[in-house]
């Protein structure tokens, strides 16, 4: 009985042995994923810091561009303004008979006078709203509402507000 304990000490010792092999594979395999993961999110970080100072520096040359172009006269063909334009509209055809106003069934067009600016009706120029970067900034000729004023961008990657910079945004009077 005893040489039977005996043999299986043995045997649950080289178990314990190859378990802790094991452990320490795996220790080991952590501890360099840990240490890549750490590099990656070191790489990760030096590609944002250097993706804000090449938005910083695209700014910076974006306005060096519209001052540019508006010390040249550049901009004079891009100037805002409003503009009436005539659309045609299918509306239900309507006539007053003795019951009152009726629907006949028909359309007739008419020709209906719609403000513009840039080309984009007034009702549909939404509001002014911070963009996140250049990527969805505002591009030269986009109309925006901003405290009730209507403005258009005078530049490509405008992120600023008409209040903020205003050198940067032509008001559009209605």
């Amino acid at each position: 009985m005893q040489e039977e304990i005996r043999a299986r000490i043995t045997e649950t010792e080289i178990k314990m042995k190859n378990v802790k092999k094991e452990a320490k594979r795996h220790d080991d395999n952590i501890e360099f994923y840990q240490n890549k993961i750490n590099n990656e999110v070191k790489q990760k970080n030096a590609y944002d810091v250097s993706l804000q100072n090449l938005e910083k520096e695209l700014r910076s040359l974006l306005i060096a561009d519209t001052v540019i172009s508006s010390l040249s006269g550049e901009n004079a063909e891009k100037e805002a303004k409003l503009e009436i334009v005539e659309v045609e509209k299918e509306v239900p055809k309507i006539e007053d008979t003795e019951d009152g106003l009726q629907d006949t069934g028909d359309t007739e067009t008419i020709i209906e006078e719609v403000k513009t600016i840039s080309g984009i009706p007034i009702y549909d120029i939404k509001p002014w709203r911070q963009p996140g970067g250049v990527h969805d900034a505002y591009s030269i000729n986009y109309p925006v509402e901003f405290e009730g004023e209507y403005y258009v961008s005078n530049m490509n990657g405008n992120t600023w507000s008409p209040r903020a910079f205003p050198t940067v945004w032509t008001k559009v009077s209605i």
